[in-house]
């Protein structure tokens, strides 16, 4: 999907379209209760998909509702092509574990397996009596990578 070919309603700004190579992600505030505008946005989006011959699976679409009043009211289910898309309480954007409750621990337990994974090759490598430039190489490259991939996020 081309950038500028799948566009937002002119009338709707509490919503965004996200796009990265084949993912689409529709961002929707909704306030009062309200949320028309959301429904009519995804609306448009499988219309528009259906247009142009690309075919959504429901089965991989994922909304996450993120909510902090002390009393969640119940949300009627988004349908696509007649089929309920299940509600998540954390989903993985572009590598990102997102939560419904924005904390970053599942995200953070994901980096630490990851890095930890590593971090056994550059023992291995040590005790291989490599030397501390290739060990250096090694941990910015594979770990130190990882460890900071979501700082601008975080900080």
């Amino acid at each position: 999907m081309w950038r500028g070919q799948c566009k937002m309603a002119d009338w709707i700004t509490t919503n965004h379209i996200v796009k990265f190579a084949d993912n689409t992600t529709v961002v929707g505030l909704i306030r009062d209760d309200n949320d028309q505008d959301y429904r009519e946005e995804v609306e448009q989006l499988v219309g528009w998909c259906r247009d142009n011959s690309l075919i959504l699976n429901v089965e991989k679409t994922k909304e996450i509702i993120v909510d902090f009043r002390k009393s969640r009211p119940h949300h009627a289910p988004l349908l696509i092509n007649n089929s309920a898309v299940e509600v998540v309480s954390s989903t993985k954007f572009l590598g990102v574990y997102i939560m419904d409750n924005l904390t970053w621990t599942v995200n953070t337990t994901s980096l630490v397996k990851r890095a930890q994974k590593r971090l056994y090759f550059l023992r291995r490598m040590r005790r291989a009596h490599l030397t501390p430039p290739i060990l250096t190489t090694f941990y910015r490259s594979t770990i130190e990578s990882i460890l900071t991939s979501c700082l601008s996020v975080c900080c």
